[in-house]
């Protein structure tokens, strides 16, 4: 047999693609030779002449080798077809590509729900179209599997974390007393726990008395404590708060001697409570 190629004959595309594969087929053959067709399969080179225009699929060949009867004899076409989409031997009742699909087992063309384990073509790496991303496809692009150890999770209490169906388990975390915080005042890296806010500032700042917060420039800052008499001075808007002298009142028992401040005011209760002023570091006595 020599191979020929005629205008009828039709692939498994043509089967599954139109909208009346039946009256495709039909008309395929009748544009032919004027009558219809018969379509068969069989285990090898067909033997028996049926009509003009019948199509044959050999089985023992993958994919299936089609033949035509053609001017009385049977003539390979060149063409094949993978059995999986010929799996019926009788599609003239097939009235459409939904209805050839269902035949066949197969997914519809439009949104198909696939089962079993689909696969598909991989993709280059650097592809960046609209075809199917397989899993080969996104792990060869560096797609990490994600755990929790992977992300370096853990819970407060040092144990691992748990990610089951994408929930992070917080099994771990403390139950905390009014008012506390969830935080790490250990001085270095370490698990957070369960404080209060005197202990977290206490471990920012320090524990020193007398000491005051304030906020700087750019973070909170602690100013440590004055010397005793003095007083705290605000710098207004856009400054540091200050301990200072100026303004304080103080009284004694004959002529001071112990320098407190400059600005300092001083009362001497046993002569008629004489004035004095801290001024550059030294007393002196008002004159009133």
């Amino acid at each position: 047999m020599s191979a020929i190629s005629v205008p009828y004959t039709f692939d498994a595309f043509t089967l599954i693609q139109s909208a009346q594969v039946n009256a495709n087929f039909q008309a395929l053959v009748t544009a032919a030779n004027g009558a219809p067709n018969n379509l068969a399969f069989g285990a090898g080179a067909p033997s028996t002449l049926v009509n003009e225009g019948a199509t044959y699929y050999n089985t023992s060949t993958t994919p299936y080798t089609q033949y035509v009867q053609h001017s009385g004899a049977w003539e390979a076409t060149g063409q094949a077809v993978s059995g999986a989409l010929l799996a019926s031997n009788n599609l003239s009742d097939v009235a459409s590509a939904s209805a050839a699909l269902s035949n066949l087992a197969g997914a519809p063309l439009h949104s198909p729900t696939f089962t079993g384990t689909p696969s598909a073509p991989t993709p280059s790496t650097s592809d960046s179209s609209t075809k199917l991303a397989t899993t080969a496809y996104v792990k060869a692009n560096g797609a990490p599997t994600a755990t929790a150890s992977s992300l370096g999770l853990v819970q407060p209490d040092g144990s691992s974390i748990t990610i089951s169906a994408g929930v992070i388990s917080a099994a771990g975390y403390p139950s905390l007393s009014n008012n506390s915080l969830l935080a790490n005042t250990s001085g270095g890296t370490g698990v957070a726990t369960g404080t209060t806010l005197t202990a977290l500032l206490d471990s920012i700042f320090g524990t020193t008395q007398g000491a005051v917060l304030y906020r700087g420039a750019s973070v909170w800052s602690e100013l440590a404590p004055g010397t005793a008499g003095q007083i705290l001075q605000t710098g207004g808007a856009s400054a540091n708060p200050s301990w200072t002298s100026n303004g304080i009142v103080t009284f004694g028992s004959g002529a001071p001697s112990t320098l407190v401040g400059d600005g300092v005011l001083y009362f001497d209760t046993a002569n008629s409570y004489r004035l004095y002023v801290q001024h550059s570091g030294a007393w002196q006595a008002a004159t009133v």
